[in-house]
């Protein structure tokens, strides 16, 4: 009998965690307006934990980036914050070797990051890989 709620337990946890699971992959690219081959690209990541826990922590997202320069290749993995009131959002990009550094978005969905340099949208992905529904804005 404890075995037969101790299993019935861990199942309804499951089916709620499992709800709470994002499903949706967000791909966006930017473009550095003062150097157009600086090229950003972000790929959010399906994840239990920041969907789940996030929520407390005001996180939105996680993913992988790469950003494509003249000098070569930077990857790493960022977040992405909102504030309680909605009203600043700001990615934080954490490189596999250098410093972290941040860049706020406008309301247009373009930033500035910290030298100053303003980026412009290029492109934006939505698909639900569970719906298998599709959003794509730019080229």
């Amino acid at each position: 009998m404890r075995n037969m709620k101790s299993l019935a337990a861990g199942c309804v946890l499951l089916v709620v965690l499992t709800g709470c699971q994002r499903t949706v992959v967000v791909t966006e690219s930017f473009v550095n307006k003062s150097d157009p081959a600086q090229v950003l690209k972000l790929e959010s990541q399906p994840s239990l934990n920041y969907d789940f826990l996030g929520r407390f922590r005001n996180a939105e997202a996680a993913g992988v980036y790469t950003l494509k320069t003249d000098s070569g290749t930077i990857s790493g993995t960022y977040t992405y914050v909102v504030d309680s009131q909605g009203k600043i959002r700001q990615y934080t990009f954490h490189p596999q070797q250098g410093e972290r550094w941040t860049a706020k978005l406008d309301s247009h969905g373009s930033f500035t990051d910290e030298k100053g340099s303003p980026w412009r949208i290029q492109q934006f992905k939505k698909v639900d890989t569970q719906a298998k529904v599709a959003l794509h804005i730019g080229g």
